[in-house]
């Protein structure tokens, strides 16, 4: 049993940048005013995408299915309340009304690279062989070798 966490990036950056089908700011005051402050930890429970970086990414790139990651997300054991960090990519993209042009928010897929590594080690039939899951700009997310770390965050 635990209790995910995130840490918010806030929604100011909602206001800092233009929605390219409307003109104006991605949200009104009134709608930041939901979000929690950058560097806030949330619990899942009162989950809000807008405060991730994947969504902003998103909303950035409207046009585009985006693959957000790694990035560390904290976990917290409700039983001994430690906390540890597992890696996770997320997939989606930007959703905006298709009459008025608002954003709306976005959608997103999260998964563990472990996970594709282990799948696909286990889609391969010959044993000699190593599998590897790339980022599109070359390095290795998941697979014999990868070494997580800091610079990993961003877009794939």
């Amino acid at each position: 049993d635990y209790q995910a966490t995130y840490v918010s990036i806030g929604c100011d950056w909602m206001l800092e940048n233009i929605n390219p089908y409307t003109g104006q700011p991605f949200a009104t005051e009134g709608e930041i005013q939901k979000c929690h402050p950058a560097g806030t930890i949330v619990s899942e429970r009162d989950y809000n995408p807008m405060e991730q970086e994947f969504c902003k990414d998103q909303a950035l790139h409207p046009e585009a299915t985006r693959i957000f990651g790694p990035y560390r997300q904290p976990v917290r054991s409700s039983e001994n309340s430690t906390t540890h960090e597992l890696w996770i990519m997320t997939a989606g993209l930007a959703v905006f009304d298709r009459l008025t042009g608002h954003f709306l928010g976005c959608t997103g897929v999260h998964f563990l690279p472990s996970a594709i590594e282990r799948d696909l080690e286990y889609a391969i039939f010959n044993k000699h062989t190593e599998t590897a899951f790339v980022r599109s700009d070359g390095r290795m997310v998941a697979g014999a070798g990868w070494k997580p770390d800091d610079q990993m965050n961003g877009i794939v």
